[in-house]
């Protein structure tokens, strides 16, 4: 497994083609999600008829591929515990 830490970001489209992206850049609003190393080799396997199982990809779509991945939260629940009680 892989961490990678990201900040989510929300894309606004309006009707008259203009985008716009916003994220929330506090730190405290990074997430970390571990994303499974071997998925490419996972799907290498299915695509020559083998068993790609015991990778983390789960699967292949038109448009999409399904990958295994892990949203880390212990660090959000560390902080919840360390508040103290009101």
């Amino acid at each position: 497994m892989y961490q990678y830490s990201f900040t989510r970001t929300k894309a606004v489209f309006k009707p008259d083609g203009h985008v716009t992206f916003t994220s929330d850049t506090h730190l405290d609003n990074e997430e970390i999600i571990e994303i499974a190393g071997d998925w490419q080799s996972g799907e290498d396997l299915m695509a020559s008829g083998q068993s790609y199982e015991k990778t983390g990809f789960i699967g292949k779509g038109f448009t999409k591929r399904g990958i295994y991945v892990h949203v880390l939260v212990l660090h959000f629940n560390c902080m919840l515990m360390s508040e103290p009680p009101s």
